[in-house]
């Protein structure tokens, strides 16, 4: 897959390398632990909860309320972020805001490559001026992420609120063009994948092949951001990878697209058992711009759930803390948290620890 970072080319944080072979041993251990030995390995680092779009199924718009006064996080705050977890080998500068709208951007993509931490960004492409494509081509990132839901402007504008279907497009465009002769970035289309959308999958990766995209990650399930009154928006909305058509038409995609270099990923297989999330185990922190340490990027809201704050305590007392270690000992054990439950195909309550698992239709 394109998305690995260069890990084994990391010769500025061989220390980094070492900890994350260390830390997938770890994982994929029949023992593995609740208080791992190695560090963190991936970090989602929130540079902002400031967005241009209004899309039905985030939750920027909440967060911001809530953080009124504190919408970005700092170039010095991102730097304590970096100096307080040595072990990193990766980053993603994400979250529930457009992060070309902190002015402070790219002096942090900066400053993690200067350290030879490898840079991921999501942004929705949306106010790319030739400016902002030029500096991230020139910033040093191995990926950049954006989302594009369908292949009609309608279809697509109509969960991504605020969104101009054609000038996304167009800053696509103008991103691939500027990139030849480039290595990198790898270049990621997600579409969220509802079920008024999935049938123009095939004609979405047509025309993405032909732009020359390196990836369309197709997402059949969806977040509820582990908060119930989000499941109309999301949950109850998704094509999910059972709706009717669905694999046929990621089938036809393939096979339109073969003769291209477009790679369709398709995302969203649920965590078991057998398969456990990697988040709490290192592979996908999520630092919000408070400082507020959350599992993963798939709740995103120190509301629903944290494990700290890293502007305020030692980030070693955070990754042992006894909220971490019972997180990671819910999931060995398969009594899974509620707010981890749209994400697992499996669940057992806390008292059925003893039983088997069982399994459980997601709605």
């Amino acid at each position: 897959m394109f998305g690995i970072p260069p890990y084994g080319l990391n010769l500025l944080r061989p220390h980094a390398v070492v900890n994350r072979y260390r830390a997938l041993l770890s994982l994929r251990s029949p023992q593995a632990s609740a208080s791992p030995a190695h560090g963190v390995v991936e970090a989602y680092i929130e540079p902002t909860v400031q967005c241009d779009l209004d899309c039905v199924f985030c939750q920027s718009k909440t967060l911001r309320r809530h953080r009124r006064g504190k919408l970005h996080m700092t170039y010095d705050e991102f730097t304590h972020v970096l100096d307080a977890m040595p072990t990193l080998a990766a980053i993603t500068l994400t979250g529930m805001g457009e992060p070309t709208l902190n002015s402070d951007l790219f002096r942090m993509i900066g400053l993690a490559r200067s350290r030879g931490i490898a840079v991921r960004l999501v942004t929705n492409c949306n106010r790319h001026t030739p400016d902002i494509t030029r500096n991230l081509l020139s910033a040093g990132l191995w990926w950049i992420g954006t989302s594009i839901d369908g292949a009609l402007d309608a279809t697509h504008e109509r969960g991504r609120r605020g969104g101009n279907r054609p000038r996304a497009m167009e800053n696509l465009q103008r991103l691939l063009d500027q990139r030849v002769g480039r290595r990198a970035p790898i270049v990621n289309v997600e579409m969220l994948a509802f079920d008024y959308n999935y049938h123009e999958i095939p004609d979405l990766a047509q025309e993405l092949a032909a732009m020359g995209v390196d990836e369309l990650d197709i997402r059949g399930r969806l977040t509820d951001w582990g908060k119930q009154q989000w499941k109309p928006a999301t949950i109850d909305r998704r094509a999910g990878n059972d709706a009717p058509g669905f694999h046929l038409a990621v089938e036809r995609a393939r096979e339109l697209t073969k003769a291209s270099n477009l790679e369709i990923l398709l995302s969203g297989e649920p965590y078991s058992a057998k398969r456990r999330c990697p988040k709490p185990w290192g592979f996908g922190v999520y630092v919000a711009t408070t400082g507020d340490v959350v599992p993963c990027c798939t709740i995103a809201d120190p509301g629903v759930v944290t494990m700290g704050n890293i502007f305020r305590q030692p980030w070693d007392t955070i990754w042992n803390s006894h909220a971490y270690r019972e997180l990671r000992a819910s999931l060995l054990d398969g009594a899974i948290p509620s707010y981890c439950r749209n994400c697992y195909g499996e669940e057992k309550s806390a008292t059925q620890a003893s039983e088997a698992v069982r399994w459980v239709s997601t709605p």
